[in-house]
């Protein structure tokens, strides 16, 4: 038998229908049902700020925790606590997919995201999930990482190589239900289908955000601080891919790096 791989899961609307009188999360999933498949993928990873002025399609890996800390701080004045995207002052994830999807369509909204050069987010992908395995979802994919062949105690060349034909096979599979984690940019963004008033590069976090936060009105000196700061960042020893497994992340890649330009 092949391996198999760990996807994220699509909506089950009979499953949601059956249970909506019973759970809110099950009644706002059922709104979603005749949205795009590229919507569905995105609809519980949007955050709203309370006010409706700027909406944040999250990229993961790609500074996402870093940038809802400034999004809870506008709500709040307040720097969160703990794991961000847990904030219960925030409009985000599952009780709130319909208003998160109809502020994309709202042309009021300030939508934006982040993106990043895809071979330095396939690495740090990498080390979330297989060297520190720091991440929630890694319980779901270290089993299946283990039918690939990997074993914590080969080089990490050898296990970078294995978390390579993971995503590869996880593509392969589906390529936009794949973890978010190691998806597509261009899926985790739902390019061509939502509209953008701004698609910034990690690269130059603090000035792409100072300029989403001018653009959209909701510039305040106090969130300048903010601006340096970093956060879910893996250890400070970075793996270096070979020039092989650099070609490969391009090929695996490939449409991520034609559509943002890296």
């Amino acid at each position: 038998m092949s391996a198999k791989v760990s996807l994220a899961k699509r909506p089950n609307f009979l499953k949601a229908q059956l249970l909506a009188p019973f759970s809110a999360r099950y009644r706002a999933r059922l709104t979603l049902r005749g949205e795009p498949e590229a919507l569905l993928a995105i609809a519980t990873h949007i955050v709203l700020t309370r006010d409706h002025r700027l909406a944040f399609v999250k990229n993961s890996k790609a500074g996402c925790t870093t940038v809802a800390q400034v999004l809870y701080a506008c709500d709040t004045g307040a720097t969160f606590q703990g794991r961000v995207h847990d904030a219960k002052k925030q409009i985000a994830g599952h009780l709130h997919v319909r208003e998160c999807l109809d502020a994309l369509r709202d042309p009021k909204v300030y939508a934006f995201s982040f993106v990043r050069d895809p071979l330095a987010r396939a690495v740090s992908a990498f080390q979330d999930f297989v060297l520190d395995r720091t991440n929630p979802g890694t319980r779901h994919h270290l089993p299946r990482l283990r039918e690939f062949g990997w074993r914590p105690d080969t080089s990490e060349e050898r296990q970078f190589d294995v978390f390579l034909d993971y995503v590869a096979a996880s593509f392969a599979e589906s390529e936009l239900w794949t973890d978010p984690h190691f998806r597509l940019q261009k899926h985790n963004l739902a390019l061509g289908t939502v509209q953008y008033r701004r698609i910034c590069r990690l690269e130059n976090y603090a000035a792409e955000m100072t300029r989403v936060l001018q653009e959209s009105g909701v510039w305040r000196p106090e969130l300048e601080r903010l601006l340096t700061m970093r956060t879910n960042v893996s250890r400070a020893r970075k793996y270096s891919p070979t020039e092989a497994q650099a070609a490969r992340v391009r090929a695996i890649y490939a449409a991520d790096y034609e559509a943002f330009d890296y």
